[in-house]
This record gives structure tokens, sequence and C-alpha cells, in this order.
């Protein structure tokens, strides 16, 4: 142990005689420092001393891009720079600083040359005049809208449609030139037999065979669907000289089709019975069933036709008609002027029209067709 003079022992004291020259380092590395900040300062001054001026085109650029204008620049800030960069290859030199320039106004250093270049931003202001000019160019896009397109609202076309709702009109009621008869007014011992062959053929020719006998012509009411399918009995029709009417193509109750297909239904009947007699089945028609309205006669006469109802209806068409009721029933009403109704293909009417005949020939009554009825009609007798 050493005398009283010596220091008391400390760690502090320990770690100074251990390392005697730390304060030394500390303090020299501290002035490298400083040293370094100082030079990096002065390179940095003067770098942008000499960058700023040798691209004023890069100031303008910055402050055509200040803060708030970070997007896409206009059509027109582009165009100008594509036309500096085509004068001169430097400004891409000048676009890399121009970034750190906005960047770093930290630096009070760089307060001196900043003032420097403000002169320089003055001109590129006078350079965006001509940059305007381009903006005439993005106008004529507008021009792309197909504004044409609108020619293509022509579709419509269909208007042409509505003439199809012209029938409408046939709703009118219009007089008819051909009234419908039911019965003939005449001074002559005459009446008309007539007969609806719209069905099979059943008894049709065992009455024309009974009307051949006693020399008789009657006119018989003949649908086109029977002519196509029984042509042979409607040909002997024809050679007993008997008088062929229309009675419809398809036997269809008229008043449940419209207009233009109960004209169809017309037309389609005359084309087929006209190829056995030569002529045209007008004006004679009856309606299938007798079914009618206005409208229906409207359409008929219209077609050219006359609807020839009945005065007598002999009922053979009801299920257990007899041959004796049948001709009891034509007998006990039938006149002069009167129409008879009855049905070529039943057997009632096949089985009746021998009596029938003999006791119209009793009275004096002769059978004639409905064209030779009407005439007497047409003489006002």
């Amino acid at each position: 142990m050493s005398s009283g003079r010596s220091a008391r022992w400390t760690p502090q004291n320990e770690s100074r005689r251990a390392h005697p020259s730390a304060s030394r380092w500390r303090l020299g590395g501290g002035i490298v420092l400083l040293v370094a900040v100082v030079v990096g300062l002065l390179v940095l001054s003067q770098w942008m001393l000499w960058s700023t001026p040798a691209s004023p085109a890069s100031s303008a650029d910055a402050a055509r891009l200040a803060p708030g204008d970070s997007h896409a620049p206009p059509p027109s800030a582009t165009a100008s720079q594509s036309t500096r960069a085509a004068e001169s290859p430097e400004p891409a030199l000048a676009r890399l600083p121009a970034t750190p320039a906005a960047a770093a106004p930290a630096p009070s250093m760089a307060t001196a040359p900043a003032s420097s270049p403000s002169p320089a931003t003055a001109t590129p202001a006078a350079t965006a005049t001509p940059s305007a000019t381009p903006s005439p160019t993005v106008t004529p896009l507008p021009t792309d809208t197909p504004t044409p397109i609108s020619t293509a609202t022509p579709e419509p076309s269909p208007t042409p449609l509505p003439p199809t709702a012209t029938p409408a009109p046939a709703d009118i009621v219009v007089p008819l030139a051909l009234p419908e008869v039911g019965s003939v007014s005449t001074s002559r011992p005459v009446l008309a037999l007539t007969f609806d062959a719209g069905g099979e053929l059943g008894a049709t020719m065992q009455t024309l065979q009974v009307l051949r006998g006693h020399g008789v012509h009657a006119t018989f009411f003949v649908t086109g669907a029977f002519a196509d399918t029984y042509p042979d009995a409607v040909r002997q029709m024809v050679a007993d000289g008997h008088e062929l009417a229309n009675h419809t193509y398809s036997h269809r109750d008229l008043i449940h089709l419209p207009d233009w297909e109960i004209q169809d239904e017309l037309e389609r009947a005359d084309a087929v019975l006209r190829q056995f007699s030569g002529h045209s089945t007008r004006p004679l028609m009856r309606m299938p069933y007798g079914s009618r309205d206005k409208r229906v006669l409207r359409v008929v006469g219209q077609a050219g036709y006359r609807s020839i109802y009945w005065t007598v209806d002999s009922l053979d068409w009801r299920d257990g008609a007899t041959p004796q009721g049948v001709a009891a029933r034509v007998l006990r009403n039938v006149g002069p002027g009167d129409i008879v109704v009855e049905h070529c293909a039943t057997t009632a009417t096949a089985g009746a029209l021998p009596t029938i005949l003999d006791g119209l020939q009793a009275r004096g009554l002769a059978v004639v067709t409905v064209s030779d009825l009407l005439r007497d009609e047409q003489q006002g007798e």
C-alpha cells in the first residue's frame, strides 16, 4: 500500500490510465467530421451554381410541375418540352437535377445562387405562348363523335305496317247491293229446290238419280272441299243440268272468321267449282249452317255474292229424320216463290224426293233453279 499522496482508485481513473489517448481520438474525429460537412456543403453549392444557369428550362419545368400539378402535365407543356428537347441535347442532364433542386431548398448557402435562376425563369414564360398553338390540335378530337350514327334512327321504316290496320274501316256498315234472299215474290207457280253438299258423299248419287228421273233441275250449293274430294259427283251435277253455287271451301262458320278469311273461303271455292262449270259461282252463295250477321253479309256482298237463305227447312239433317217426315214437312209448308233447303247426302232426302216431286206436280208447282226464280224478282213480278 502506498502513502497518502496517492489518489484513490476509481473506475474512471482506471480507464484513463488504461486509455490515455481516447479523448484525443474523439476530438480528432469530430474535427474531421466537421471538415467533411463543410466541404460537402461547398461542393453542393458550387454544383448548384454550375447546373442552374446551364438549363433555364429546368426551372421553368419545376415551376410548371409545382405541388398540386404532380399528375400528367397538360398537352401544351409536353409539347413545349418536346420542342426544347429538339433544340438542344442538354435537357437530358437538366431534367435529372431538377428534382433535387426542388427538394433541397433547406440549405441557407443556396440562397445566393437561387436568386440567379429567377431571371431565367421569366424567359420560359414567353416560350409558353407558342405551346398554346398545339392546343388547337386537340379540338379536332370531337369530330370523332359519330353524330351521323343518328342516321340509324330511320329504322322506323316499318311504318308501312299501319296500312294493314286500314281494314278496320271494314266494320263500317255499307248498303248491300244484293240483299239476302229467302223467297221471291212471283206470279208463276214455281219454287226452287236447293241441296247443300258440304260433307260426305252419302246418298248424293241416289239423289241425283231421282232428280234425273223426274227431269228436274235444282241448285246445288257445293263446298270446294267436297268438289276436290268427290269430283265425279260434281261432274254428274253439271252433266244433269243442275246449277252450282258457292258454299265456301271448308264449310266453316263465317261469324267466327275475319273479313279476309271469309273472302278467301269464297274465292277458293269459286276457283274449284269453276273448273267443273266453266264459269264463276257469283252471285249465288249460301252460309254454312245458315250462320251470318250484318258484318258477314257485308263482306259477302263486297265479294260480289248474294246470300241465298230459304223459306222451308226440310230438317233432313236431324238425327232420326225419315223420308216420310221430310216429305210431309216440305209439302205442308211450300208455296210459289219459296226456296227449300235439303242435303243431297242424307238418305231421308233421297227417300223423300219421289214423294215431294210427285206432290208438287199434283199441286201444279214446278221446280226451277235459284237463278231462274230470281228473274221474276228482277222483272218486278
